[in-house]
């Protein structure tokens, strides 16, 4: 029994080795830099009528520096505390960056890729993940103020659901 452990154990550390724990961080990555920080802000949630909930985004590096994970924290009018988790990295094979969005209201995350122009990122979910394609932007208005806009493609037209503007 000892004799099957320590072959276990083996096994485990080699496997652990073998893994990419030395995988380099994408150049691109840098580029994104200006999402971090501790920001605050509000949404402007675009319904029938406009409503502003007070909003919180903490953006840091994540696993070695190969992610940044958004975390946003928006108070609801019911005082409630709703919170997202977004994964973003960058990928060298399709030369695009890929977002992982968790949420609230889904058991599964959804998935975004898109680039970055300027100080301009645009992330687009990918198709057949359920209902409207969405479509994020985050683009860096100055050294401590970042701007987030989430739209929906309904019907063909993209629609603004919320806009943010940061500041940190």
């Amino acid at each position: 029994m000892k004799t099957i452990f320590a072959l276990l154990v083996l096994c485990s550390c080699v496997g652990a080795q073998a893994q990419g724990h030395d995988m380099k961080v994408a150049e691109a990555m840098k580029m994104v830099s200006f999402m971090e920080g501790d920001w605050k802000g509000k949404h402007i949630f675009n319904a029938p009528t406009p409503t502003e909930l007070a909003a919180v985004a903490q953006i840091h590096q994540a696993i070695g520096g190969r992610f940044l994970e958004d975390v946003i924290t928006t108070t609801l009018q019911s005082g409630k505390l709703s919170d997202v988790r977004h994964l973003l990295t960058f990928d060298p094979t399709d030369q695009k960056f890929h977002a992982w969005w968790f949420n609230n209201t889904s058991s599964t995350p959804n998935e975004l890729v898109g680039t970055l122009v300027g100080d301009k990122l645009t992330l687009e979910s990918k198709p057949g993940q359920g209902g409207p394609s969405i479509r994020a932007t985050y683009t860096k208005l100055s050294d401590n103020k970042l701007g987030y806009k989430v739209e929906a493609n309904l019907e063909g037209n993209w629609r603004e659901l919320l806009h943010t503007e940061f500041s940190k």
